[in-house]
C-alpha cells in the first residue's frame, strides 16, 4: 500500500510507500491515515519525459494520472533564447540590406 496526500487542486503531494512500517512508517492505524489522505495500491509508471515540461502525479478521487505543465525557464535558458532571436533578427537585417544593395 501507498499512502498519499493531495492538495485541493489534485495534485499529489505526499508519497509514503511504506506507511505501516514499525520504522519509517507514518505511526497511524489504516483508519487515521484516511481520515488524512488516501491509499492506493501503487503508483502508475512516470510517463516520458517531454522537453519543456514536467509529469505532475494526480488524484482524481479514484484513481492517479500524470499530466504535464510547463517548467518555467531559467535565467540562463531566457537569456539563451534572447541572444538566439537577436541573432536571428541581425541575420534576417543583413540579408535584407544586401538584397536591396544588389546582391
Amino acid at each position: 500500500m501507498v499512502f498519499i496526500t493531495v492538495k485541493d487542486n489534485g495534485e499529489v503531494e505526499l508519497r509514503n510507500f511504506t506507511p505501516f512500517d514499525p520504522m519509517h512508517g507514518l505511526g497511524k492505524t489504516e483508519q487515521e491515515l484516511l481520515l488524512i489522505g488516501h491509499l492506493v495500491e501503487s503508483i502508475p509508471p512516470e510517463p516520458i519525459e517531454k522537453a519543456g515540461k514536467k509529469a505532475i502525479l494526480m488524484w482524481n478521487g479514484s484513481s492517479l494520472y500524470y499530466k504535464f505543465a510547463d517548467v518555467p525557464l531559467t535565467e540562463q535558458q531566457k537569456i539563451d533564447n534572447l541572444r538566439n532571436d537577436l541573432d536571428s533578427a541581425i541575420m534576417e537585417l543583413t540579408l535584407a540590406v544586401a538584397m536591396q544593395q544588389g546582391g
